[in-house]
């Protein structure tokens, strides 16, 4: 089971906290591929370090303006703990809309400017990065390992998507 001691404390609502938490995350995911060579993997190439500051720089933002939301009963103020299994459906929800507004071709009703599929994947990243923070987990970092795996992975090669059997996407 993952350590979630980076976790926001229930009952808590202190921004510079949560600011605070997000560092240690980042910070963690920067050693984890600066560390000594046998205990890390390959260091980061510049593309993967700009990957991971960019990805933590939304995080902040995104907490910045959702955290004071999402996290307390707007009725008295306190703070709620979220349900996960709920916010997961939210995240599914956002992806359905995506998929209704890619089949319509449609441009979203709030950003007019805006097609409709983005804005909704932009909700759905909004709530997986939020949910990420939340819960403490160093996700730009996953995202790093995901991508170097899909980089050789023997299934995704086209000689295998190309066999009988083949993933066709």
């Amino acid at each position: 089971m993952k350590d979630t001691s980076l976790a926001r404390p229930a009952g808590s609502l202190d921004t510079r906290e949560d600011w605070r938490r997000l560092t240690l995350l980042e910070n963690i995911a920067f050693q984890h591929y600066s560390g000594a060579p046998e205990s890390c993997p390959s260091p980061l190439t510049p593309r993967e370090e700009e990957a991971i500051r960019g990805l933590y720089a939304a995080m902040r933002l995104i907490r910045e303006t959702n955290f004071p939301r999402w996290y307390r009963n707007p009725k008295t103020g306190e703070a709620v703990e979220r349900n996960f299994g709920e916010v997961l459906m939210l995240i599914v929800s956002e992806l359905a809309e995506a998929l209704d507004a890619h089949r319509k071709n449609a441009m979203d009703d709030k950003h007019t400017d805006r097609l409709g599929i983005e804005v909704e994947l932009a909700d759905a990243i909004t709530r997986i990065l939020d949910t990420a923070a939340e819960l403490g987990l160093d996700v730009p970092g996953a995202m790093i390992a995901v991508n170097r795996y899909n980089k050789n992975r023997p299934d995704h090669s086209d000689e295998a998507r190309a066999a009988g059997e083949g993933k066709a996407y």
